[in-house]
């Protein structure tokens, strides 16, 4: 990864949009992947449970910050100055 990808890695969460058919994928894979290469923030949304998962890199591994569903309107890291309202992430909003 280019330096300059790594800054915007850095500050940026890397979105997965999962699947019963990627989810084992995204979770064991492309998350120690994003770890490895410095990216601190990742969310995993999940269309079907219609489920936000919003995780932090800390001390070279994931910690989970929050898990927002259906309606919610929530403020994310790293973006958490706005609000995001999800029911645009399922085709409602």
């Amino acid at each position: 990864m280019a330096e300059a990808d790594r800054a915007v890695g850095g500050s940026c969460p890397s979105p997965s949009c999962t699947s019963a058919a990627t989810e084992r994928i995204d979770r064991a894979k492309k998350l120690p992947a994003y770890a490895r290469e410095g990216v601190n923030f990742a969310w995993i949304v999940n269309p079907t449970t219609r489920t936000l998962e919003a995780y932090r890199l800390e001390g070279g591994g994931w910690r989970l910050l929050a898990t927002h569903a259906d309606t919610a309107v929530a403020r994310i890291e790293p973006f958490d100055a706005i609000e995001l309202d999800l029911r645009v992430l399922w085709g409602e909003g």
